[in-house]
């Protein structure tokens, strides 16, 4: 699955927590991943946790909780550091030395017989930020015997945290008070993410705050006579799909002025519950997809913030995009020095010390719109 099919799958967890386990799947799969493990440290099992885990011991959470938190040498030396803010991206690699890890309690009890060796993480949320949810960590690992996490996969899983973190921070919000089904309007409005709720027949039966602003940000799309209405013509977004079908449909953005649209099908079910309660008619969750523009005004807003040059930005944007720099160098026609040399320049305009900070930089980038 590539990036873009995976962010598009990461948002449709903010309505249905089942996607999950799928998503986390197919991320262990594109970065190279043998197993994955998504939890909320720490935090009882229940309605406010998580721990979804991908090819590791079902049992893994629990024994963590019990017992092995205390001694997880890892952690520990991510919080020694302050790596574990929300939005970065730490590798096991760089965190303890190898004979210290290798000789420790923690690896010989309890990551060796789970087959893990080599980690890397993205913290989605931490006790600071303004997620509802407990600290969540999302990590990856690879075997003993297996690759060490490079830098070129830190700037892949680094350009999806953003996502992520919005899927994660929306969730959290519609289980603020317990469970999904338990929401209602006043807490969908409070959803970052554009929603937009249709019938049948293609009326608006919701759309939030955010769903609302999207026509002061994009001329082709909008609410006309009660319809959702899309593209140059503005026609209804129900006549541009099979309404008939029971998957989810992708309608593609077309540029400059009308996003990309993800219409997901609603089925009665322990997610969708309460949808159906205060929208008995809901047929369709619409999410407008912006997180392309939005990324791109982020590279142009950070250019222009640390005054990049024209060639700094067009290699700083093939770097956010997940290029290493002999890929930039290829896909550029540049020699590869040349491209360490705009790199270099870069870190010095920025104060970033290395790639993966430099993205991370980028993509917290506030929004110009």
């Amino acid at each position: 699955m590539e990036a873009g099919a995976l962010t598009r799958a990461i948002h449709q967890t903010t309505l249905d927590e089942s996607r999950w386990p799928s998503v986390i799947e197919h991320m262990a799969q594109y970065l190279g991943a043998t197993g994955a493990y998504l939890f909320s440290a720490l935090e009882q099992t229940g309605p406010r946790s998580f721990g979804y885990t991908y090819e590791v011991g079902a049992d893994m959470n629990a024994r963590y909780r019990q017992y092995y938190h205390q001694c997880d040498l890892l952690l520990q030396a991510a919080r020694e550091r302050g790596a574990l803010v929300a939005g970065s991206v730490v590798n096991s690699t760089t965190l303890v030395a190898e004979p210290t890890l290798l000789q420790s309690e923690f690896y010989n009890d309890f990551m060796r017989p789970y087959g893990l060796r080599h980690a890397m993480g993205g913290i989605l949320t931490d006790e600071q930020s303004e997620a509802l949810g407990p600290r969540t960590h999302l990590v990856f690992w690879r075997p003993p015997g297996g690759e060490h996490f490079e830098c070129a996969d830190e700037q892949r899983l680094a350009a999806l945290v953003p996502d992520l973190q919005q899927a994660l921070t929306a969730h959290w919000k519609l289980r603020s008070r317990g469970l999904l089904g338990d929401t209602n309007e006043q807490w969908l409005a409070q959803i970052e993410q554009p929603v937009f709720i249709l019938s049948r027949g293609g009326r608006v039966l919701y759309s939030n705050a955010a769903a609302q602003s999207l026509p002061q940000q994009y001329r082709g799309i909008g609410v006309r006579d009660g319809e959702l209405c899309r593209g140059d013509g503005m026609t209804s977004v129900l006549s541009q799909f099979d309404a008939l079908t029971g998957s989810i449909v992708l309608l593609p953005a077309v540029e400059p002025d009308v996003p990309a649209l993800q219409i997901i099908p609603l089925r009665p079910a322990a997610s969708t519950q309460s949808l159906f309660c205060w929208f008995p008619r809901a047929a369709y969750a619409v999410l407008p997809l912006t997180e392309k523009r939005s990324r791109a005004d982020a590279i142009r807003a950070f250019a222009a913030r640390h005054r990049l040059t024209d060639a700094e930005s067009r290699v700083l944007a093939l770097l956010v995009c997940g290029k290493a720099p002999k890929e930039i160098a290829e896909q550029r026609n540049l020699a590869i020095h040349t491209v360490r040399a705009h790199l270099a320049h870069i870190f010095q305009k920025t104060n970033c010390t290395n790639q993966v900070k430099l993205v991370t930089a980028v993509l917290n980038t506030p929004r110009t719109y």
